[in-house]
């Protein structure tokens, strides 16, 4: 087993709002994002991929809920897909957002490879145009 951290970057690419019967709101977006970790040689530094997420924010614009896909592509192709969740928002220690991801069963030399961490949204970009953070990583192969 072995651990990194790191930091990631996002940019939406899409977002759509539909208002709940509730007067909730239900967003869905998709994003591109890009991670490095502080250790060079760990197999998740420098990947990048695509995004889909969906989250509910209530009447105020608070989010309730967040969680979403992610497939990480190295610069050889190999690829690590993930799911993530939001566990903690709009909070004095997470006021963007913090929370979980799993890693699923991946390509090349992520095949095999089983963990998964924590992330910090530290900065929001514009009307969430994109995001950046910190990323804590425990991986195995």
């Amino acid at each position: 087993a072995a651990s990194t951290s790191g930091h990631f970057y996002t940019h939406t690419t899409s977002r759509t709002k539909t208002v709940l019967a509730n007067g909730n709101t239900s967003v869905l977006w998709s994003y591109y994002i890009l991670q490095v970790t502080d250790n060079a040689s760990a197999p998740m530094n420098n990947t990048a991929g695509n995004c889909t997420g969906n989250a509910i924010f209530d009447k105020q614009g608070k989010e309730l809920a967040a969680s979403g896909v992610c497939f990480f592509k190295d610069e050889a192709g190999d690829s690590l897909p993930l799911t993530w969740s939001t566990d903690e928002a709009g909070t004095a220690k997470c006021p963007n957002g913090c929370g979980h991801f799993t890693m699923l069963p991946g390509t090349g030399k992520f095949k095999g490879m089983t963990g998964g961490g924590t992330f910090d949204e530290t900065h929001l970009f514009g009307d969430h145009e994109g995001s950046s953070g910190t990323l804590k990583i425990n991986y195995s192969k």
